[in-house]
């Protein structure tokens, strides 16, 4: 998987409005996570949004930024959803913890390649209230 051709370009996606993320994903066997990021322009004030990369799965246990080898096979799909037990809306499951904060539903990321093997991330935010940082989400 040295060279890209033109059908491994990306071409799965998905998305998550409540975390705001969107999930991209390419047949080489990789899927990035990015996050709607807002900030003001320097000159006129103006809000420009952007997206910007949170992670590149599969990614190393423990090191989230050294991108692991993962399987040598193509992925063929990605699929995204609420964790088991939280199909409920965000507002009637969100419970305090230690520190006061709520903790927002988590949500699946499954990654299914060619050979059968399948990769699975939770994904989520640390905090809700107020104006995520772009240290929240988690994976």
């Amino acid at each position: 998987m040295d060279s890209l051709m033109s059908c491994d370009r990306h071409c799965f996606f998905s998305q998550i409005p409540e975390l705001g993320i969107f999930i991209v994903g390419s047949p080489a066997g990789r899927v990035g996570v990015f996050s709607l990021y807002y900030t003001r322009d320097e000159n006129n004030g103006e809000p420009q949004y952007v997206f910007k990369p949170e992670y590149l799965l599969p990614f190393r246990s423990g090191n989230e930024t050294e991108i692991a080898g993962g399987p040598n096979e193509r992925l063929l799909g990605v699929a995204v959803a609420p964790v088991q037990g939280m199909f409920d809306t965000s507002e009637d499951i969100e419970v305090p913890d230690q520190e006061g904060f709520t903790k927002p539903r988590r949500w699946r990321l499954l990654m299914y390649y060619m050979d059968h093997t399948v990769l699975s991330f939770e994904l989520s935010k640390r905090t809700v209230g107020g104006s995520p940082s772009l240290d929240d989400m988690v994976v």
